[in-house]
């Protein structure tokens, strides 16, 4: 498995929440500033590899041969998560609701797709 944990992205500078004294208006987070990260997870990747040698028997013209076979599987449980890096953040809605005047930071361009699940087979003659 191949875990690398969560990226930095960039800080927060446009998180906002509802006025309380006016549910019409926004206004700046007190919680959050400039120095606020945010971070994404970066997926975890399976790999699986398996193997096996199957020994033939030895001619007079030839050494003792043999076939190895191998199946590698990259990304085994098919991770679909999109990972986003060296991207920008935009002020969103929360939820999508866009009756709600307040804003908070969301990545907003993808820097790539996991790659998603292969397969290999090789057969390896040794003579």
């Amino acid at each position: 498995a191949q875990y690398r944990g969560t990226n930095f992205l960039q800080y927060r500078t446009a998180d906002t929440l509802v006025d309380p004294s006016n549910p019409n208006l926004a206004i700046d987070d007190p919680a959050l500033g400039t120095n606020s990260p945010v971070y994404v997870r970066i997926p975890t990747l399976v790999t699986a590899t398996f193997g096996y040698t199957l020994h033939l028997k030895p001619d007079a013209r030839w050494k003792p041969r043999s076939i190895e076979f191998q199946l590698r599987i990259k990304n085994l449980l098919n991770n679909q998560q999109v990972v986003y890096q060296d991207a920008g953040l935009q002020p969103r809605p929360p939820g999508g609701d866009i009756t709600q005047p307040n804003r908070v930071s969301v990545p907003v361009r993808i820097g790539q797709f996991t790659e998603p699940i292969s397969f290999l087979f090789t057969t390896t003659l040794k003579l």
